[in-house]
């Protein structure tokens, strides 16, 4: 963490860097390794949600299909004439 670098940027105010390259550069690659992981707990939240809304369509089209065949056998009459 150097803190004699510390020391120096703050009573020089700013003159030498806070951070040396590496910290910069250490700082950077973790922020990017977190901003990764959350961006794939968001695809896998979608995929999810996604798979929740094609399961109800599913359902929706299979009651629409059976209240369709319901519909057609009630035009029919006993006689096997249509109304």
């Amino acid at each position: 963490m150097g803190l004699t670098r510390k020391l120096l940027s703050t009573s020089t105010a700013g003159a030498v860097d806070f951070r040396s390259d590496k910290e910069r550069t250490a700082r950077k690659t973790a922020k990017g390794a977190r901003a990764g992981k959350k961006g794939n707990k968001i695809a896998k939240a979608d995929a999810k949600v996604s798979k929740k809304q094609l399961s109800a369509i599913e359902e929706q089209n299979r009651l629409l299909e059976e209240q369709n065949r319901l519909l057609a056998e009630q035009a029919v009459d006993d006689d096997g004439q249509e109304r």
